[in-house]
């Protein structure tokens, strides 16, 4: 009897952590935390997140699709896992052709771009997205 209760126990921390996956990725990592009151970190760990490359994928997909979709306009994104780390692809829309090689309203847009995802990156990862790299470009036609 004591096997059928942990495997039971088991089966519904399972069912428990999926759950809790599928609201963050639909309300984002910071909404999921501050609705639970615990810490990014902890509501990562009770998601069960380990710094897996699917981890590191799960949660950077959920911080583009939730707070930064809220802070930045982007056309697309990929990410690239790799065996410890992953790398960001963000497109951004294309400046207007009048704006093109003016530092503020070009590199200066890819910049701010890139130090606001990766402000979410470090402050939303709980510490689980490490060694990362991340490249915006805007070509993005949106």
């Amino acid at each position: 009897m004591n096997l059928q209760e942990n495997i039971r126990r088991i089966l519904e921390e399972e069912s428990l952590k999926q759950t809790l996956r599928e609201r963050i990725m639909k309300r984002g990592i910071k909404t999921t935390a501050n609705l639970m009151t615990v810490s990014v970190k902890e509501l990562l760990d009770i998601a069960g997140m380990k710094g897996t490359k699917e981890d590191m994928t799960f949660i950077t997909k959920s911080i583009m699709e939730n707070e930064v979709r809220k802070q930045v306009k982007y056309c697309s994104y990929n990410i690239v896992p790799s065996l410890y780390s992953i790398t960001l692809y963000v497109f951004i829309p294309k400046p207007l052709p009048e704006d093109e090689g003016v530092w503020t309203l070009d590199q200066g847009v890819r910049y701010r771009t890139e130090e606001i995802i990766s402000g979410l990156l470090s402050k939303l990862g709980g510490g689980l997205i490490r060694g990362h790299s991340m490249y915006v470009y805007n070509t993005g036609d949106c």
